[in-house]
């Protein structure tokens, strides 16, 4: 990339100088929030298109195709919401899927939401060819469910959605096992507890486990050496300073019975 690097203020101002030329119909504008832009009545982040944008120095025709290809997405998933207004719980119910998300997006939109860590909600999709769409609260009260059953059913279909699921297992002296499938579900992984009995069989129990973005979960064994203790945690760190979709460089300790969020030293 020749052209000098945009400030998140001049970045918003060029994604919304773009949108109004590629979507005249649609009215997008500034909030006070660089990395924010408003749309309808959501408030839609830039975060992951500026970390991209910064971290593979995209050029001006590929800034420009990425911020298109994303928004075209956020269009369709913003039309789908009000599909889903109109659909019962027997239409969707075998749709919907776990997904983690950043716990501020629950600021900005009512969610239905479960605690995971303090920077990490467990959300619900509806999962659709084109794209997902969170589960709001009014959807909850319109299918006439408890929270409890909506978290059952999503968990029960990402399971089955996770069967043959590929993974990188590395035996040796250095265990570790990698979910990289990129579905946008990677992450979600780390709640299924056919998960949680494969992983400490192989890896030993407790073993440890990370999700520093959406499409990217690690396992790995708490006896490996310090030194590739180490590398992974720097790793992590990393990848959730500078990977799209970013959840938390938190490390998580597993076992049969679940997930705790491992204690700061």
């Amino acid at each position: 990339m020749t052209e000098k690097l945009m400030t998140p203020e001049e970045y918003q101002r060029h994604v919304l100088l773009l949108l109004t030329a590629l979507f005249p119909e649609k009215y997008f504008e500034a909030t006070d929030d660089p990395m924010v832009i408003a749309y309808q009545s959501a408030s839609l982040g830039l975060d992951n298109l500026y970390t991209v944008y910064r971290r593979d120095q995209l050029g001006p025709k590929e800034r420009d195709e990425y911020i298109e290809a994303h928004f075209s997405r956020i269009i369709t998933n913003l039309n789908i919401e009000g599909q889903i207004e109109t659909t019962s719980w027997a239409e969707v119910q075998e749709k919907v899927l776990l997904q983690l998300m950043p716990a501020s997006h629950r600021q900005m939109v009512p969610l239905i939401h479960y605690p995971l860590s303090p920077e990490v909600d467990i959300g619900v999709v509806v999962d659709l060819p084109t794209a997902y769409s969170y589960v709001r609260e009014k959807d909850l009260a319109r299918w006439d469910i408890t929270p409890a059953q909506l978290y059952e059913t999503a968990l029960k279909n990402l399971e089955q959605a996770s069967t043959g699921l590929e993974v990188q297992f590395v035996e040796g002296p250095e265990r570790f096992l990698v979910v990289e499938t990129k579905d946008s579900f990677d992450a979600a992984r780390l709640l299924l507890p056919n998960i949680h009995r494969f992983v400490t069989e192989e890896l030993g129990e407790p073993c440890l486990a990370a999700i520093p973005n959406r499409d990217f979960l690690i396992f790995w064994s708490a006896s490996n050496s310090a030194d590739f203790n180490h590398h992974v945690r720097a790793q992590v760190q990393r990848d959730f300073e500078t990977q799209p979709y970013a959840l938390t460089a938190k490390i998580f300790v597993v076992t049969v019975a679940g997930l705790t969020v491992e204690e700061d030293d």
